[in-house]
């Protein structure tokens, strides 16, 4: 077997039953152990929240000494995140269609109910296409 993730299984895909009836001897040091889709969720929040976090007081500055350059550069570094967010979301799901599980909802803190709810729409539209062929 391989390391487990957060929903139990190993990279292997399996659930570390080597079939003898016993569990594979796992180490528990205390680490949590992320399914790659949560590790980026978390890590997309983080990012996110860093971008949007450096980018709101130049977004929302009350003063009007702001010049031309300054705006082209506030415009630029707009589109810079803009690019960055939809590279991380692109990635996201590229993960989620490697990994498509609906266990990652029960995973996801209640407080975070915009990010389950969108993962939820993700997996849904990813299973109907499933479907569909």
């Amino acid at each position: 077997g391989g390391s487990m993730n957060m929903i139990g299984r190993n990279a292997d895909g399996d659930d570390g039953d080597n079939g003898d009836g016993e569990d594979e001897e796992e180490v528990n040091d205390g680490e949590v152990q992320y399914s790659p889709v949560l590790l980026h969720i978390d890590f997309c929040c983080l990012l996110f929240s860093m971008f949007d976090h450096d980018h709101y007081p130049r977004e929302h500055a009350t003063e009007n000494r702001r010049n031309a350059n300054e705006d082209s550069l506030s415009v630029a570094k707009e589109e810079e995140v803009r690019t960055a967010k939809y590279f991380l979301v692109n990635v996201l799901i590229d993960l989620i269609r490697d990994y498509p599980m609906r266990e990652y909802l029960v995973q996801i803190d209640e407080e975070r109910v915009g990010v389950r709810c969108w993962l939820e729409e993700i997996l849904t539209v990813m299973e109907e296409e499933g479907r569909r062929g």
